[in-house]
């Protein structure tokens, strides 16, 4: 693997993720504008059509019980590009 792209083989990648429940927008804030997105998906089942990550207790539908989930993670955050998890 040529993780730095300097041509040559050998070199591993390290790669920092996070996952925070209730932050459907990617911007590290769990806030109104994830409620709207969530809102959209309200009463569906999880397909092809409908995103799996508003379903937040995994039962295959978009309900309150999901929406309470979100509640009580608002105004929760990942405060810098450094929190997360890392890898190598």
């Amino acid at each position: 693997l040529d993780a730095n792209g300097d041509g040559t083989p050998g070199e591993s990648v390290s790669l920092r993720f996070y996952k925070l429940t209730g932050d459907f927008n990617g911007d590290r804030r769990v806030t109104s504008t994830d409620y709207l997105l969530w809102k959209q998906s309200y009463g569906l089942t999880v397909s092809g059509l409908v995103d799996a990550a508003y379903d937040l207790n995994s039962d295959g539908r978009v309900t309150s019980t999901d929406y309470l989930l979100w509640r009580d993670r608002l105004g929760g955050s990942v405060s810098t590009a450094t929190d997360g998890v890392f890898f190598t």
